[in-house]
């Protein structure tokens, strides 16, 4: 694996980076290497979780998805299980969530120092205000992550249908300011992520 020094900030400012890509990707291996590297990480999916156990939210998803309540919490594997199979209950969802989530990523930010870097992983791009941030895809192609996730054990229908609510590969390559492969092992994505963020600083 390459070393840290190709990480090292060349002026004052920090980098803001929504780190992003379609499932399977790698996007989470990625934001705990930049977690490893200094960077101040948050996941937006994790906020998102919290949020689904406020009283507030359970109340909706009652109204909207009564069968998604389990024992007067949400089950978030009988939500996914709804909501993927239905763009209309998708963005129902994500209108109740993607704002509270936005607000709490923008809170965070503002307060970590301005010479720290940031990288806030997400499922969504556009759950998250992009203005002022980096996108990073991180990307692998379909099939690939159809594999992985597989091996992972999940459905083949679940899979299915978790990819085919989010953009396609040319549409996650047309979202990104920076790309980061990752279809070759972690060594190699370790080594064109150094690559990648000293890049940042010079070009």
């Amino acid at each position: 694996m390459e070393g840290q020094a190709t990480l090292q900030r060349v002026d004052g400012l920090g980098r803001r980076w929504i780190v992003t890509g379609g499932i399977g990707s790698g996007k989470s291996t990625v934001l705990d290497l930049l977690g490893s590297k200094g960077f101040l990480t948050k996941d937006a999916d994790r906020i998102a979780r919290m949020i689904l156990e406020s009283s507030t939210t359970v109340s909706q998803v009652a109204t909207h998805w009564p069968e998604a309540i389990e024992k007067g919490k949400v089950d978030r594997t009988k939500l996914a299980g709804i909501v993927f199979r239905d763009q209309v209950a998708l963005r129902q969802l994500e209108e109740l969530i993607h704002p509270r989530v936005r607000e709490e990523i923008r809170r965070w930010a503002e307060a970590a120092p301005p010479e720290a870097d940031v990288a806030v992983e997400v499922s969504v791009p556009h759950a998250v205000d992009r203005s002022g941030w980096t996108v990073v895809v991180v990307y692998a192609p379909e099939s690939l992550r159809r594999r992985r996730l597989l091996a992972r054990g999940m459905d083949p229908r679940d899979v299915d249908a978790r990819i085919g609510a989010q953009p396609s590969d040319q549409e996650w390559l047309d979202l990104a300011d920076l790309v980061l492969a990752n279809d070759d092992g972690v060594d190699a994505l370790e080594a064109e992520l150094c690559r990648l963020v000293q890049g940042s600083r010079l070009g």
